[in-house]
């Protein structure tokens, strides 16, 4: 055992590097999953990428769980009302960004650049109760930027976050994690209907609250290897697992299957370097900062308008060099002109409503 206790806990700084790792591979994603002429290799990295969105879930579950212990596991009786509160102030936080982003890319993209309601929702359709609902980001796939589907599965989560965070802790939580991971259809059948991606979905987002709850005997078990062991190990293991999400090694244990793993793995390969090696990754720090606008907006310069331009840079690093550099500084001029406009000053006063 080291004469050195380790703490494996995810940081801030360390979610925002791996939300700065899991945008990067949702730019690879959808820059090369449909476009297979421009390598093959490209393509299988871009199969690899989609796990960018369980990382996201993940850090999700973890960071809410994280949060919520820290106000209000020391008043129990308050529980109730605070869990209301609690998801109250996310969704503010989450619904008053997205909605900048919202009205800006309807205003631009329609008198801007002809993307017209119509062309997003089809012509056929009630295009106020479309936008309507893609205001509240519940309208999936069918939504003006089809990528935005993330936002009607994590505001999912986000309610079904009380009674998970209560299943969360020791043995109940371990039975828990296998029961969702099984997914039994018989008893989840109503859930598929309702919203499919929840049977994928679900279990890496408790994992992430499981992890946050236990972490005390997570270190515990860390803390008996050697420092470098957990991080030779958890990288070997991250390696291994990108390559059975695109190649069945074991049956059963390919895909989506594999993002709960991969999830934890990379989570703990990124946190054993930061610690053993003091490392801030600022860079990475910065881009997860920038996470959330870049997921947004990226969709629309290299799908819908500027997609010609993107590709015409032929070679896939330099291409997604070129989407990544546009998206990142989108975003920067984004919080340049929210800073300006006061909108944090905004959301701090209604967040200040609801005071804990």
């Amino acid at each position: 055992m080291p004469n050195t206790l380790i703490d494996y806990r995810i940081s801030l700084n360390e979610s925002n590097v791996l939300k700065g790792i899991a945008i990067c591979a949702m730019l690879v994603h959808h820059l090369f999953l449909e476009y297979r002429d421009y390598s093959e290799t490209a393509f299988r990295v871009a199969l690899i990428c989609k796990a960018c969105v369980a990382v996201f879930v993940f850090l999700s579950g973890y960071g809410l769980a994280t949060q919520f212990e820290k106000k209000f596991c020391s008043v129990p009786s308050v529980k109730g009302v605070a869990f209301l509160k609690f998801l109250a102030k996310r969704l503010i936080k989450f619904y008053l960004n997205y909605w900048v982003v919202f009205i800006l890319s309807i205003l631009f993209g329609v008198f801007l650049f002809g993307r017209t309601l119509s062309m997003a929702y089809g012509t056929d359709v009630n295009v106020v109760l479309h936008l309507f609902n893609d205001f509240w980001g519940l309208h999936g796939v069918t939504s003006y930027n089809a990528t935005w589907w993330f936002n009607e599965l994590i505001i999912y989560l986000y309610l079904l976050f009380p009674l998970l965070f209560l299943a969360g802790r020791g043995l109940v939580g371990v039975c828990m994690l296998i029961f969702l991971y099984c997914w039994p259809t018989e008893i989840f059948s109503w859930v598929n209907k309702f919203y499919a991606p929840l049977s994928t979905y679900m279990v890496i987002f408790f994992l992430g609250i499981f992890l946050a709850r236990n972490k005390e005997y997570a270190n515990k078990i860390l803390n008996h290897l050697n420092s470098w062991v957990v991080v030779a190990l958890s990288g070997a293991l991250f390696c291994l697992l990108c390559i059975c999400r695109n190649k069945v090694l074991i049956p059963g244990f390919f895909g989506v299957t594999v993002d709960p793993f991969l999830s934890m793995f990379l989570a703990l390969f990124v946190v054993s370097l930061c610690r053993m090696f003091d490392l801030k990754m600022k860079f990475l720090t910065f881009v997860g900062k920038h996470s959330m606008n870049m997921y947004l907006l990226h969709t629309f310069v290299g799908a819908y308008f500027f997609s010609t331009f993107i590709y015409s840079f032929k070679y896939p690093l330099v291409i997604f060099a070129v989407q990544f550099g546009i998206n990142l500084a989108l975003s920067v001029v984004l919080e340049f002109l929210k800073e300006k406009a006061k909108f944090y000053n905004f959301q701090t006063f209604l967040l200040g409503k609801l005071r804990f």
